[in-house]
């Protein structure tokens, strides 16, 4: 809508001069001889996704990971006590890898929570509640007698950031209204 029809109409109708796109153009190849991105990413190619760079996005995730309260010690939790392993929450069966728009990342594999605890938990059996909207009498029963639940809560590429239109910058650093009444709800049993 900028580049298009309407600057060479602009151009053309003298809004705006030669020497200002001359300008723009001669900006935009001097950094792109500064940075040759075709030929560097056909160069390191092989470097993305290495062993090296998963082992580092593995220490930045656990290292970036940040426990508020653990009262009574209840993590790390113990996989030979658990039997009943509840999951709540709709970001736990998604992989929530930022944003879209520029800055979005496509691995080549991602794995949710959910299917990383399954793998991780052992013989314990896991039921996953969504419980995005309201808890269900069933759900209610699954979250009072399991040994442990775990909720994922937090923000999503839909929530904020540059994908979303009037969205990017919070106001606020607290989760919506909905994903707090969850918490306390399945807090509370």
């Amino acid at each position: 809508r900028y580049y298009g029809d309407s600057l060479l109409q602009a151009v053309l109708g003298g809004e705006v001069s030669e020497e200002t796109i001359d300008d723009a153009v001669r900006r935009i190849l001097r950094v792109k001889y500064c940075f040759p991105l075709a030929d560097e990413s056909v160069a390191h190619a092989h470097r993305l996704e290495s062993a090296e760079h998963k082992a580092l996005a593995q220490r930045a995730a656990e290292e970036g990971s940040v426990l508020l309260r653990n009262e009574e010690q209840t993590l790390p939790l113990d996989r030979n006590e658990l039997s009943q392993l509840a999951i709540v929450g709709p970001l736990a069966q998604i992989s929530n890898l930022g944003d879209g728009g520029s800055s979005a990342v496509v691995p080549s594999r991602a794995t949710s929570p959910l299917d990383g605890l399954m793998q991780a938990v052992g013989d314990a059996h896991i039921t996953y509640i969504e419980g995005a909207e309201s808890l269900t009498n069933a759900d209610t029963q699954v979250i009072s007698t399991a040994d442990a639940v775990v909720i994922f809560a937090g923000l999503s590429a839909e929530d904020e950031g540059e994908g979303a239109i009037a969205a990017g910058d919070r106001t606020t650093l607290a989760l919506s209204a909905r994903q707090t009444e969850m918490i306390l709800a399945v807090a509370a049993l």
